[in-house]
């Protein structure tokens, strides 16, 4: 449920999702929030169409209702430079 997930996030001041394809989790508990909720998410890096994504957690999102697109592609907003620490 994405919006458990949300609140589970929130509770915890997760900022970022990690989503591989290193086993079966991210495709299991990771792509029902993330398309059934792309709006609460931006993308910050990826290594391709079917590798890592580094997903950053949008807070203007959280507790928001949003009705995802049925079929197509998802699209993401890429994440503003409030995500990224400057380099020390």
């Amino acid at each position: 449920d994405p919006e458990t997930f949300l609140a589970f996030a929130d509770s915890v001041g997760a900022r970022y999702l990690l989503f591989d394809e290193l086993g079966a989790l991210s495709q299991n508990y990771l792509v029902p929030v993330l398309t059934r909720r792309p709006d609460a998410f931006c993308i910050m890096d990826a290594t391709g169409p079917t590798g890592t994504a580094l997903f950053g957690i949008r807070e203007d999102a959280r507790g928001q209702t949003y009705e995802a697109p049925q079929r197509g592609p998802i699209n993401f907003e890429v994440c503003d430079d409030s995500y990224r620490r400057p380099a020390e």
